[in-house]
């Protein structure tokens, strides 16, 4: 995950062609603005975004990661392996019907990320206090789906408050935020 951002680093978008020559400006300060969309973090909504959804990932990798433990002590009869492809599978669902969802021009697409963000944070908290193997699979199960919903709705969002010429840069940079919380969150919930 902290690969992401020198990746978003060096994306570079093709260059317009233009009848009319331009001047070529080598300095560092135009090669680097030529690489990073300045524009993007003129923008407040972003800025938000890009703040908000980083602290909202700290505990998202603690069920992946800790998961098949807590069943090995809990549930010593069951296989934790199941939950996290349960997880997986209905994240994938998740994807095809949120990412249709949000297709609909009157869904507001950040308030349908944050109802994912409340409903994924809930769902680990339940896993906890479960006394039962297949409420967990359930709980997994409906982690998947909105698992699948944050993650299909990164680029529509980015679409969305940067526009088609910031988008990739304003995902790149997203994601390389968050891999600093994706990678804390596990071993500090460990502890």
């Amino acid at each position: 995950m902290a690969l992401v951002m020198p990746c978003a680093l060096l994306f570079k978008p093709l260059p317009v062609s233009s009848s009319q020559p331009q001047r070529c400006d080598n300095s560092l300060a135009s090669q680097l603005k030529s690489l990073i969309n300045v524009d993007i973090w003129k923008r407040r909504k972003y800025v938000i975004w890009a703040l908000v959804v980083p602290l909202a990932l700290f505990g998202y990798f603690v069920p992946y990661v800790h998961m098949v433990k807590f069943v090995e002590i809990k549930f010593p009869e069951s296989d934790g392996k199941l939950l996290v492809m349960c997880i997986g599978i209905t994240s994938g669902v998740g994807r095809l019907i949120f990412g249709k969802i949000a297709d609909i021009p009157r869904v507001n697409r950040i308030f349908l990320q944050q109802i994912s963000f409340l409903s994924i944070g809930l769902l680990t908290m339940l896993l906890t206090v479960t006394n039962s193997f297949a409420l967990l699979v359930v709980i997994a199960l409906c982690m998947g789906i909105f698992d699948g919903c944050f993650i299909s709705l990164l680029g529509p969002i980015a679409f969305e408050i940067c526009g088609h010429k910031g988008a990739t840069q304003a995902i790149g940079f997203l994601l390389g935020f968050c891999s600093i919380p994706l990678t804390l969150g596990p071993p500090i919930a460990g502890l």
